[in-house]
């Protein structure tokens, strides 16, 4: 299995918006590989696949194809939710995608700097 890093899709149980509804969910890593260690919880923003065209200014297209040959392995348009950041820990991950390019995740970075805290 893979190992977490900052960029990485992964597929981890985590609550919708209005913090019920907990399932298996699509996010991107956000934490800084410095601030992973084994066993301990670290950030993603969900990636959400219903949203409005063009997307919010807190939501970032991210690469997909319906093959599922984009680096991140998206099959549908689907963009990262940054206002939806969630914490998780390593037992919550059931599986992991792709890669999100430099490019967009420094866009997904420098808007979640941005969020009020």
């Amino acid at each position: 299995m893979a190992a977490p890093r900052q960029g990485r899709i992964v597929w981890a149980v985590m609550r919708d918006r209005q913090g019920g509804n907990e399932k298996c969910r699509p996010g991107v890593i956000v934490s800084g590989d410095d601030e992973i260690e084994a066993n301990r919880s670290f950030f993603v923003v969900a990636i959400g696949t219903s949203f409005v065209e063009p997307p919010s200014e807190y939501d970032v297209p991210l690469p997909s194809n319906t093959s599922g040959t984009a680096r991140t392995k998206l099959r549908k348009k689907a963009v990262a939710v940054c206002k939806w950041l969630v914490e998780v820990t390593p037992g919550d991950v059931e599986d992991y995608g792709g890669v999100v390019p430099t490019q967009v995740m420094n866009k997904i970075l420098e808007i979640v700097a941005r969020l009020p805290e």
